[in-house]
Order: C-alpha cells, then structure tokens, then sequence
C-alpha cells in the first residue's frame, strides 16, 4: 500500500462518523436489503454510506480536484409502526421468522369446549364433582379445579370407580375409590379434611375377592356404592363362579367390628350377568334397592332389594330384571334419579346406546323426553363404560370411562364438556 492509498484509508477511517448518508443512499440501500433484517443490515449500510460520503470530502483534497458537495438534509429515522399499521407492516412482511404463529396443542379452543373453565360450566355447575382421571383424583366445581392426590407412575393403577359417602362436603370428603393395576382390584380410602389428603387401601379382610374369592377365576370388580345412610358399601364381583354383590359395613373405615354388619355376599348370577356394574343404592317404600346395569344387554337393568335386620344385618329380599320401554331401542347402559313412585325403584334417567348413537332418557314426564349425547362418549373398541350421575338442578352429569370424557346435560343447552380427563366422577353431597 503506498502513501497515498494510507492517507486516503486514515482519512475515511477519522471522517466517516462525521457524514450521514442522503435520503438517496438510504432508500437505494433499503431496496438491497430483505424486511427480516432491516435493522441490522440498515446499520451497516449507514456505516458504508458514511464512508463514501466521507470520500467525497477527503478525494479532493488528496487528489487536487475540486467538487461542489450539496448540502446533506438530516434524515428522520422512521417512526415504529403500532396499532393497526403494526398489523398491516407484519402481515405484508412473508419472509418475518418473529412473526410467525404455530398452534399451541395445549391451548383451550373453540372445538374443545370446557377447557378453557376447569369445570366447562364455571359457577353454573352448581356442586362439586369428585372427578377420577387418567391418575389422579380431583374436586371440580365453582371454585375451579383442585387437584386432591396421584398416583405414582411406577404402580401404573388407574381409577375404575368411586363413590361419594353421603353427607360429605367439599371441606369434609370420605369416597372409596376402586382401583386396578396389573389385573389387581383394590378398594381405597379417600379423605380430604382441613387441606390434609390421604388415600389408603382397605385392609385385607375387606379387599374384593376376600374369602376365597367366590368369583372365581379372572375375577372383575364393579362398583362401589354407598347404602343410602352412608353406613355400608357394596360392590359386585364376578368371574367363572358367577356374579356375587359384597357388602361391609364402615364406621370411620372400612368394617364394623360387629359379625352381623360387617360383611355379607351373596350369589346374583340367577339375574345380575357378569360384568354388571352397581350404578347406585336408593332408598325406596320400606326397603332399600341396589339397580345395576350391563352394557351388552338387552333386557333392560337389574334391581337388587336389600333390607335391615333387626340386627342391623343386610338380607337379600328381591332380584329382579326390569325390562325397559321399547323406545328408543337399544342397551341400558346407566341408570339414576328417582320417579314419583313410592314403592318402586324406576329410575328418572335412563343412559341408552342405540344404532344411533347415545341418548339421554328422562321419564320425569310423558312422554319421556330424549337428548342426544356427543358421540364422543363411544370408544371405537368394544362396549363403552358409561355412567350418570343426576344433579340436584334438573341436569345430569354424563361420563365414558371409556374415553375418559363427561359433559353436563339439560334440556335446554347443548351439553356442555367438563374439563381434563374424567373416567368417573360423583357429585359431592
């Protein structure tokens, strides 16, 4: 490099800072440049136009050649698009990597209603719903979602059931909830009480399948359910030996002390078929009244009439089939809610799976009314496990094990979807 090309690079180097580029330079830069990186790239080309316009002051001098030089206007630094303009500069820019969205799949929309509200009804649903899902238990109702425990990964243990003992609260909650793990059935012990949750497995004398397992082989456990007076629990188990419904009495926990309330069974399989599930057990004329359901049958539901002893003892006293109305035709997979009648145990709510789809039946009135159910509450592999569970304002809860998905229904609404997983759920009262 020789003397001159140094002065003239010195020269440029000291004045370059000093010189902003023309309106020109600037807009001829500008069209040389991609949207995506006008801030960095526009600085470096400052940079350069400084440089030039800094060479047409020092050539001259170096060179001996004079130049006329106009005079350089300040150039207003664009002002930061905002609001609607903001909107419009985006859109128009397609090569924007900032501004580019992808779907969150975890974020609430439109196609999956309920999410948006743990509850999917908000402070409309009225009660709180002790919910079991994919592994944990949880209180939903309005005040939210709670989650209450979970189960530990490595046990793999799902909810199969669960059953709210009479007079709890969302404060004060006793439940069993029925367990599988690995073809294992357990009953559990659920209390929340003051913020302390504490779930346990019942002890050995009155787990299913005690006594030598009457069941039999490949034995399945339903239920449970709660005597009306919160005072015993039942549940069926069934397998090679035939259907038989469990009985134990609970006083602070499972079992009594007392022989003649602490545990009965008794052989159902004459009218219960395997695989029946206990929906409830209400009190009805002098007498109590279990009704149970089976997905694949088509004679309609069962009732189980149990009553006291004198001493306290359970005696079966009635089991029947109750065949159901020809219309809508179809399998009784769910009963719940009581009739007008005194002396019966007709349910108001019949669950029906027809050719169809699923139907809500509510025989409060003549003739029954019918709401059609989301179809996403059938599985696309054998029978789905449905259930209900009848709230205290006209409405009803509606749930698939199967697909772990429940919504709440009335007669003048759309059924409205609850929140997260739900394989079962139990209204808190």
């Amino acid at each position: 490099m020789n003397d001159i090309e140094q002065r003239l690079r010195d020269s440029l180097t000291a004045r370059a800072s000093d010189v902003e580029p023309t309106p020109e330079l600037w807009r001829e830069v500008d069209r040389r440049i991609t949207r995506r990186r006008r801030v960095r790239v526009a600085a470096w080309s400052l940079a350069g136009a400084a440089a030039v316009a800094g060479a047409v002051f020092v050539i001259p001098g170096l060179v001996g050649t004079s130049i006329d030089i106009p005079e350089i206007e300040p150039i207003e630094t664009p002002p930061t698009p905002s609001g609607d303009a903001a909107d419009d500069e985006t859109a128009d820019d397609d090569t924007s990597e900032e501004t580019a969205e992808t779907d969150d799949p975890d974020t609430p929309t439109d196609q999956d209603p309920g999410l948006d509200d743990p509850t999917g009804t908000g402070s409309d649903l009225g009660e709180t719903l002790l919910v079991g899902g994919a592994g944990d238990l949880r209180l939903i109702g309005p005040d939210g979602d709670q989650l209450l425990t979970s189960f530990a990964e490595e046990g793999e243990s799902f909810v199969s059931g669960l059953a709210v003992r009479p007079g709890s609260t969302a404060e004060d909650l006793t439940a069993v909830v029925l367990t599988q793990a690995e073809g294992m059935w357990d009953l559990r012990t659920l209390r929340a009480r003051a913020g302390e949750v504490s779930l346990e497995v019942f002890p050995e004398a009155y787990r299913p399948g005690r006594g030598g397992a009457p069941a039999g082989e490949g034995m399945a456990v339903r239920g449970p359910v709660w005597s009306p007076d919160g005072t015993s629990l039942a549940w069926l188990e069934s397998g090679t030996g035939g259907s038989w419904l469990q009985t134990i009495g609970w006083s602070n926990g499972p079992g009594t002390g007392d022989t003649a309330t602490d545990n009965a069974q008794w052989d159902v399989s004459e009218v219960v078929p395997p695989g029946s599930t206990p929906n409830d057990w209400i009190t009805s004329g002098d007498g109590t009244w279990i009704r149970a359901t089976m997905p694949d049958s088509t004679e309609g539901w069962y009732a189980i009439r149990l009553e006291r002893q004198a001493d306290d003892a359970w005696v079966l006293a009635d089991l029947r089939v109750v065949p159901a109305e020809a219309e809508p035709s179809g399998n009784v997979v769910a009963v719940g809610g009581a009739t007008a009648g005194d002396d019966d145990p007709d349910p108001r709510w019949l669950l029906r799976t027809t050719l169809d789809g699923v139907v809500l039946v509510d025989r409060s009135a003549e003739p029954a009314s019918l709401v059609d159910l989301p179809t996403e509450l059938l599985s696309s592999d054998g029978f789905a496990q449905l259930w209900l569970a009848p709230l205290s304002n006209e409405r009803v809860v509606v749930g698939s094990a199967s697909t772990s998905a429940a919504w709440v229904v009335a007669h003048d609404a759309e059924p409205n979807r609850l929140g997260g997983d739900v394989a079962y759920a139990a209204v808190v009262r």
